[in-house]
């Protein structure tokens, strides 16, 4: 070997010894006594902090979790607030909780502490001594803990327990450095390995479930006769289909809540190489029990698996030994086998999702449906792999613990494993109709087509709105279902594997997996990680040029693959063949364009990118599968149609006039192509013996900087009023949609047949909001919106220029003329939310008009600044469709419905006005709104008031209105009438 040989041999050694990977090491002795009477938790911790890291420690970062539930200024109420959800703030001190630490010691010595100066919940240990490399430190903490009334993950509910991040914690430090942490209710945590003694003192009635294995034989004899027990009655009720409930059962559900036991009892619980310590207390628990048996065929254990059930739910969770056993079962083959004792599921209260993991230990909200509730068991346990076993950082790469156990939730969704046929049967009937292999990536595809979708691989902190949903459970599942069919199976589970064989009970970082991935493949993933995980690159294939030839050797199907998108990934191309013969291949790599060819031993019919919908294509048009028509009465909720696809729903539909229409609709969906979506309506009125017609279709474009941008065409044609618009819309928003400026124009040309009104056409057209003619209106419409914390606000200017020529008629006899028209409007909308019931929105707008202004654009006492008056659902402006007032119509009756004010004989039509509303929900049912302002018409030189007073109830889409107060001619007058509105939107709305 050459002198510089063995020098770089030295150098990469002396590296690889530089970079050696460690982890610290935490050992916990805990001795803690539950107050059921206070609701709180008295406890003395001894903590063994091991220093494997190269650097020396001068204190240690310590997570004291329970006190984000003491005020209002906690990281946890801050964000609560800011996603709307406020069921924490504002509660009374009983519901609040804190942690109080005792005098502390280090190695015998008492050191000083300090909460962290914006996080009472993070707090430094400062050490008298420095921890040097190897070393150890010894800490003596005792704490006392008020245990909150469950909001998020831990807490109580009357004296049902889910004690959860409840004892001083230290934060990792790893070769990045320290980690502390601040409670949050999205995006987790990132804890060290270690060992757990947990001693748990509580009145010996209690029920207790929890991480770890159970010492104590006496209370392990009592729930092996409690497991007895609920397993007779988990048959009984299996048996009979679910549809019985057991006498024994129906007992224990009338009785009340035992009173605790005056005698305590302490139970000890031990674990080793886990990263928390969670356990739940009731004294109604009933409790089930089996096992299972995981590992290879050399080498197995067997896992006792349990539930811990309320009686109220008991017969919800009549399958839950199954779905816990289908869960450890299905992750063990395909990750690693499970290497722990047990796993538990406990039925909870929490307010953190359906379900919430711990190690060895998961807590779950019941479910009605059953298909629900075994993907809910399913995807916490598998937590015990991506979160148990790999110990990665949840807050900095949420993605990492959600995105591949979301991965694991579609396959198994796919091929469920439960053993029970009852729920087998019926959940491959729900999801065969919703198809269940994208019912999930709907909206996930709406995000990134609305370019709303923000880079996965950010902080947890940094998602805005439902982004955390879609971009790291979604995307990142997409991706690796994308991976698992490119590889198969067999590969896939094989490299997992290969990475829980390294790095199991470690703390992997992005890199790691990576690495680790494609090392097993043998592939470089750069199509995953960069281009999925590192940015927005949007996906989109496209076949076209398809040309099969016969050949002296069999077929070959030759077409181009063309790459319209930013992401560079492989996809799958199918070939089918006349007989239903078929051929999959993988086309890697195609950045630009490619003529690919195939060849088959059948005739080809058609070829098709990606039928099973798997990859993250974003535009199924021009897949290269034809056009499909297809039945549907919904929107594509759960499924991305292939292909072009029309969609088609012959009904019926109805109006004041013509009453029942018979009625025929077509349209290309949003979610089958994101650049151009069309819609064509007819309908057939036999009163009138008139077709109603109506096309629309929106392009839409990507332009960069720019979160939406299009231009619009409809075109109605009817009896009474045809029209034809353009328009065009820009948009500008932070990804969650949180922050948005949007800018608007359209053009419309309206003619209103009204010339010599017979008495259907009054019935149709109310003449006191309408005027005949022919008018013509250009239309720029500025808003720009906002959403934070408690609080969202939108500010608004609109401004209208037109041309209008008027008809004679016999209900206004004035000559034709000719003029022109103008409209600006000016408002600002504000909503307070004081708490997760009560909300209040006020509004103050101000218009004026000038020149010849048909009644139509005239300006109402509204906190809308246009109402809808081009949608074709509407009639008429009146509400004798039930359409909600928000929405545009009025009333023909004398009555005001909320920001309208009609009164008397015509409605308040204004040339200018001022005004505003507020109304009030408090998170009932019954809500109240008043809207009051000043106008003045061309017709009365003075000033005058207008407004109303309405409660209405509102019970979903359905609303009563109850006026029963308004202003008229100055004066505070009375009334009351009934008005049903439906508020809802049709799925296919015609003329839009």
């Amino acid at each position: 070997m050459s002198h510089k040989s063995k020098l770089i041999l030295l150098f990469s050694i002396f590296a690889s010894v530089v970079n050696a990977y460690w982890q610290q090491e935490v050992q916990y002795h805990i001795a803690v006594t539950l107050n059921d009477t206070s609701h709180t938790l008295t406890a003395d911790q001894q903590l063994l902090y091991i220093n494997h890291s190269p650097d020396t420690l001068t204190g240690i970062w310590m997570h004291l979790w329970p006190n984000a539930y003491r005020d209002d200024t906690s990281e946890l109420a801050r964000e609560r607030m800011k996603s709307r959800r406020t069921r924490f703030l504002k509660t009374d001190d009983d519901g609040r909780g804190w942690m109080e630490l005792g005098e502390i010691r280090a190695d015998g010595e008492v050191i000083d502490w300090q909460s962290k100066s914006d996080s009472k919940d993070i707090a430094w240990f400062q050490l008298n001594h420095p921890l040097a490399p190897g070393d150890s430190a010894k800490l003596d903490i005792p704490f006392e803990v008020k245990i909150p009334r469950l909001t998020s993950r831990m807490g109580h509910m009357n004296q049902h327990y889910e004690i959860t991040q409840w004892y001083p914690k230290p934060a990792v430090y790893d070769a990045t450095g320290w980690h502390p942490m601040s409670y949050r209710n999205w995006g987790e945590f990132y804890s060290e390995y270690g060992e757990y003694a947990v001693a748990i003192t509580l009145p010996e009635n209690y029920v207790v479930a929890a991480t770890g294995v159970l010492q104590s034989l006496d209370e392990q004899a009592w729930l092996d006769s409690l497991a007895g027990f609920g397993n007779a009655l988990v048959d009984s009720i299996r048996n009979s289909g679910g549809k019985t409930v057991p006498d024994t059962l129906t007992a224990l559900l009338k009785k009340s809540v035992p009173a605790s036991s005056k005698t305590t009892k302490t139970i000890i619980f031990h674990q080793d190489k886990v990263h928390d310590f969670a356990w739940f207390a009731d004294k109604q628990f009933l409790v089930t029990r089996d096992t299972t048996h995981v590992g290879s065929n050399l080498k197995t254990h067997t896992v006792a698996l349990w539930n811990y059930v309320l009686p109220k739910n008991f017969s919800k969770y009549r399958h839950g030994l199954t779905y816990l056993k289908a869960a450890i079962d299905s992750s063990s083959s395909w990750f690693w086998p499970y290497p722990y004792e047990q796993c538990s599921v406990v039925d909870g209260d929490i307010s953190a999702g359906g379900g919430m993991e711990y190690p060895m230990i998961t807590v779950v909200n019941a479910s009605g449906w059953q298909g629900m509730l075994d993907l809910v068991i399913f995807h916490e346990v598998t937590h015990n792999w991506f979160y148990g076993l790999a110990g990665f950082n949840e807050r900095r790469y949420p993605w990492l613990d959600e995105g591949f156990t979301s991965y694991a939730e579609k396959r198994y969704t796919r091929n469920p494993a439960s053993a029970s046929m009852e729920v087998v049967d019926f959940k491959n009937k729900l999801l065969n109709l919703i198809d269940s292999g994208n019912m999930y990536d709907i909206p996930l595809f709406e995000a990134i087509t609305g370019n709303l979708d923000q880079i996965p691989n950010l902080t947890s902190e940094a998602f805005e709105g439902t982004n955390y949903r879609f971009m790291v459970y979604d995307k990142p599942s997409v991706g690796l279902a994308m991976l698992e069919a490119r590889v198969g199976r067999a590969r896939i589970d094989s490299a997992w594997h290969d990475f829980f064989r390294e790095w199991r009970w470690k703390h992997p970082q992005p890199d790691d997996v990576r690495q680790s991935l494609e090392t097993s493949l043998e592939m470089d993933l750069g199509w995953y990680f960069d281009g999925i995980i590192n940015s927005r690159a949007k996906m989109d294939y496209g076949i076209s040029k398809v040309n099969s030839t016969l050949t002296y050797s069999g077929w070959k199907t030759a077409f181009r693959l063309k790459n319209h998108g930013e992401l560079t990934a492989p996809v799958p191309i199918v070939i089918r063949g006349t007989n239903d013969q078929r051929k999959q291949v993988w086309v890697d790599g195609v950045s630009d364009e490619e003529i690919i060819t195939v060849p088959t031993d059948f005739m080809p019919r058609t070829v098709q990118m990606d039928p099973g919908g798997i990859t993250l294509d974003m535009n199924r048009v021009n897949d290269g599968s034809g056009i499909h028509f297809k039945f549907r009465l919904t929107p594509d909720i759960f499924t991305r149609p292939t292909g072009y696809t029309i969609r088609y729903l012959p009904g019926v539909w109805w109006n004041p006039v013509d009453k029942f229409l018979p009625a025929f609709w077509l349209n290309h969906p949003k979610s089958n192509d994101p650049f151009l979506q069309w819609q064509f309506n007819l309908l057939y009125g036999s009163i009138t013996e008139s077709w109603y017609t109506a096309l629309s279709a929106q392009r839409r474009f990507y332009l960069p900087g720019i979160t939406s941008s299009q231009i619009n065409f409809r075109w109605r044609e009817n009896w009474y009023a045809p029209l034809v618009g353009l328009g065009g819309q820009l948009g500008w928003s932070d990804a969650g949609g949180n922050h948005q400026t949007k800018l608007r124009g359209s053009y419309l040309h309206q003619e209103i047949f009204m010339s010599n009104p017979t008495l259907r056409e009054m019935e149709m057209l109310d003449n006191r909001v309408w005027d005949p003619g022919i008018y013509d209106k250009g239309k720029i419409l500025f808003t720009r919106s906002r959403s934070e914390m408690d609080r969202k606000w939108r500010t608004e200017l609109e401004v209208n220029v037109g041309a209008y020529r008027q008809h004679s008629s016999a209900i206004q006899p004035n000559p034709e003329s000719d003029g022109t028209f103008t409209r600006v409007v000016a408002g600002f909308h504000l909503e307070k939310r004081y708490s997760h019931r009560v909300a209040l929105s006020w509004s103050l707008f101000g218009g004026n008009t000038k020149g010849s202004i048909p009644q139509q654009e005239r300006i109402y006492l509204s906190s809308d600044i246009d109402p809808d008056m081009e949608n074709a659902l509407l009639l008429s402006r009146s509400a004798n469709q039930w359409i909600a007032p928000d929405q545009g119509p009025f009333l023909e009756q004398v009555v005001n419905i909320p920001g309208y004010g009609l009164s008397g004989a015509a409605p308040y039509a204004m040339d200018k006005i001022l005004g505003g509303n507020m109304a009030l929900d408090m998170g009932l049912p019954l809500k109240f709104m008043v809207a009051a302002g000043y106008g003045q018409t061309s017709s009365v030189a003075d000033w005058m008031p207008l407004g109303s007073f309405t409660p209405y109830l509102q019970l979903g889409p359905l609303k009563w209105m109850f006026p029963v107060a308004w202003i008229e001619n100055g004066k505070l007058t009375g009334g009351f009438q009934f008005q049903l509105n439906f508020q809802s939107q049709f799925t296919l709305t015609v003329g839009n």
